[in-house]
Formats: C-alpha cells, structure tokens, sequence
C-alpha cells in the first residue's frame, strides 16, 4: 500500500539574509535531519529549527558553542528540542549516524590550516552523507593574483619587483582564548588566520574523498559561478 511522502517544514519562518534562505531552501528539499558542521554561534542551526527541521550543529570552539547554547535558550521548548550541539573537531568528529543534508557554512573551511586539514574534513563529511544525500558549503576564495609571467624591465633596465603576496586572511568572529598545556583560560584573546583554498583545490579535495560538484554558484541568489567571484557555493554529492 503506497504511503504519502513526509511532510517537509514551511520556510515562511526563515530567511532575512540570502545565505539562510539558500541553505533553508536546500533542507526543503531533503526529507530527513539536518548536519551542520561548524556551527559557529547557532544562527543557521536554530533558523532551521524555528522552520521545523531536526538539525545538529557541531563546532570546534568552546567560545562559540557557549553562545550557541545560549541562543538555544532564547528559542521555544518546541523549537530548542529540535537542536542538538556537539563540541567537536570537524576533521575526526564521527557520530554515528548518516544525514540526507550535509552543511558546512559561512566558510567553515576557512579556519582550516592545511590541505590535510582539508581532506579530514571532507573524510567527515563522507561519513555523515548518506548515499542519495547532498553536501552544500559555500566557501571564500582568494583574489586572483597577477599573471605568472617574467617581470617587465624598469627604464633602469632592472626587472620591476613582483608585488608582495597578501597577507593572510582572519576570522574577525572567531576569537578564542588562549590556554597553556593544562593551564586553565588566560584573559588574553587570539584571532583565528583563515586560509583560503582555491577552486582547484577544492575541486582536487572534493575528489580525492570520494564528492563531486553537481552545481556551483557565485553567490547566494543562485548566480552561476564565475572564477573571478570571491565566493564559490557548492552542491556536491558522493560519486
């Protein structure tokens, strides 16, 4: 006997920015609950909630888990029950459990340091994925540079120097505190550097763990991706 499909949850009650609304359009279309990795101070997860949808967040940084548990807080019991946080590494967290969505947003990439980080990270996400689900993240990317070629020479007849390459990036949200080997917190506070990853690399990263790219836009309204957008978003699914 044929059975209807769940019932998805209304967006009517997300969306003020363009990045919520994509990601609460994306769970509308998964029947199931939602993954979302680095988590940060709870926005996206308790947007989600409110709009109906089981999410999990999981964050790295005890300094953002604390606001996100407070955020919680301030949302109905109907809605809080909805919420599940987990402190965690994103590159070894394992829960034990599958998800038809998979997110990884606001950058979450960005407070990687490594390309290893990188690949452990999409090793978690391979194993939170279920089979037919989808991987959603949008990612900043850095500026094109000049074009690798000889200098051009000075009327001096010296080369011009190349220009001096950026400095790095930083997460001016993520702050945390800084601690001794066994020491408790210190008052002292840190920013977190952001590394930026090319499309290259994450198209190379994304293979290498077993996700390919379905779709890939420029910004959050749906805008077909160009490379010379500073931010890449990305449907991706397991090969």
């Amino acid at each position: 006997m044929a059975t209807d499909p769940p019932s998805r949850p209304t967006l009517s009650l997300v969306p003020r920015d363009a990045s919520t609304f994509f990601y609460a359009g994306r769970a509308g279309q998964s029947a199931g609950p939602v993954l979302v990795l680095g988590s940060a101070t709870g926005h996206l997860v308790c947007e989600l909630a409110q709009a109906g949808f089981t999410v999990t967040g999981v964050e790295p940084s005890e300094l953002l888990m604390g606001q996100a548990v407070a955020a919680r807080a301030t949302r109905s019991p109907e809605i809080a029950a909805r919420i599940t946080w987990v402190q965690a590494d994103l590159r070894s967290a394992r829960l034990g459990s599958t998800f038809p969505l998979v997110l990884a947003p606001q950058n979450a990439f960005g407070a990687l340091g490594s390309p290893q980080d990188l690949d452990d990270l999409l090793a978690t996400v391979r194993a939170h994925l279920e089979p037919e689900g989808s991987f959603v993240f949008d990612v900043a990317l850095p500026p094109r540079g000049p074009p690798l070629h000889d200098p051009e020479p000075t009327s001096a007849g010296r080369p011009a120097p190349l220009p001096s390459p950026g400095r790095a990036h930083f997460i001016p949200h993520l702050r945390e505190r800084r601690r001794g080997l066994g020491q408790p917190d210190q008052s002292g506070l840190h920013r977190l550097r952001l590394r930026q990853f090319t499309p290259d690399e994450l198209e190379q990263a994304l293979g290498g763990a077993g996700l390919q790219a379905l779709e890939r836009y420029g910004n959050f309204d749906g805008k077909p991706f160009d490379s010379g957008d500073p931010l890449m978003v990305v449907v991706a699914s397991l090969r």
